[in-house]
């Protein structure tokens, strides 16, 4: 279904996704860390609620992760010359970065389930 260079792209893409993904949840668990520090909580219930606040966290910045990915492989395409490679083989930058709109399509698939199955019941549960 896809060619080597859409699978090339494709794991581009998901390894900027990871990278951003992970960062922008570490920060976000540091800003809440050392807000909960300041309001008195002791460290086994900081842990407690860590494992919670990363998995709401890594779904919230998939989003951005995914677009920082993306911005990510095609500045590196047009860096390397690859975009104008493919233009010159008869290729077309849309035909190559087909992988990239199935992944942006399974993930927006994906964050709508999550956002119907996980977030309204966790907001049951409150």
């Amino acid at each position: 279904m896809l060619d080597a260079y859409s699978r090339h792209t494709l794991l581009g893409v998901l390894r900027g996704t990871a990278l951003a993904v992970v960062g922008f949840s570490l920060l976000m668990l540091l800003g809440w860390w050392v807000r909960m520090l300041q309001e008195g909580l002791c460290a086994g219930e900081l842990l407690e609620g860590a494992l919670w606040f990363l998995i709401f966290c890594g779904v919230m910045v998939v989003p951005a992760g995914v677009g920082l990915g993306v911005a990510q492989q095609v500045s590196r395409a047009a860096a390397g010359g690859e975009l104008v490679a493919l233009e010159a083989g008869g290729v077309g930058w849309q035909r190559a970065y087909r992988g990239v709109l199935l992944m942006s399509a399974a993930f927006a698939a994906l964050m709508f389930l999550a956002e119907e199955t996980i977030v309204v019941e966790a907001s049951r549960r409150k």
